[in-house]
């Protein structure tokens, strides 16, 4: 019963992510998540749903099997986390905000050992009204202990493992519709001078006019 509660509680929240992706309903609890969703945005169609299904059973429970309830429970459960997978899309990432007085030392951290991008916001302490360094990173979920280590001052090369350590605060972000993180060097390839682009322009032009090309347009 337990496996059928957690698998079958996982195919069904595939189900209705790809409808509710889609735009569409069942026509059952769902739309009515769907419509408390509009008048509660902050709270998600899997979790109004994961709630609205929770008291029907724990009703429906008390008239037949507590146990049956329990399995059922999980069901949902299962079924809800599946939904919002489906629904948010698998691409996640790790969003570092990280305040420091020492941002050099991790911005070369993070462009030139580990190979990625950060922006320097400016920002102002508050309390004693003095700017302080403030870093936005974004890495895959796979990197975000590497980060962390960094921003604890820990692990780090170069004569780098006493710098103080940061505040950082994480959350995880998602991004269904972006394109996948990009490594410093692929940043910095996107972002070249117009002059670069013309120059790439020109080596694709002329291979493009090679023999090869020339026997394939004829």
């Amino acid at each position: 019963i337990m496996l059928a509660a957690v698998f079958g509680g996982m195919l069904m929240g595939i189900g209705l992510g790809m409808v509710v992706r889609a735009g569409a309903t069942t026509g059952g609890t769902d739309m009515v998540a769907g419509i408390l969703h509009d008048f509660l945005p902050s709270f998600s169609i899997p979790m109004i749903l994961l709630v609205i299904d929770g008291m029907v059973i724990l009703v429906a429970a008390l008239y037949f099997s507590v146990e049956a309830g329990l399995y059922a429970l999980l069901a949902c459960f299962v079924s809800s986390k599946a939904m919002d997978t489906v629904i948010k899309g698998v691409n996640t990432a790790m969003q570092f905000t990280i305040i420091t007085a020492e941002k050099e030392k991790i911005v070369n951290r993070i462009l030139y050992d580990m190979n990625r991008g950060c922006t320097d916001i400016s920002a102002t302490g508050t309390y004693s009204g003095k700017p302080v360094g403030m870093l936005l990173c974004v890495v895959p979920r796979l990197e975000a202990a590497v980060v962390l280590k960094v921003c604890q001052g820990h692990d780090a090369p170069h004569g780098l493992k006493n710098h103080a350590a940061a505040l950082s605060t994480v959350r995880a972000v998602r991004s269904p519709l972006g394109d996948k993180l990009l490594t410093a060097k692929a940043q910095r390839a996107v972002s070249a001078p117009p002059r670069f682009h013309q120059h790439l322009g020109q080596i694709n032009k002329f291979q493009d006019n090679t023999p090869a090309n020339l026997i394939k347009g004829l």
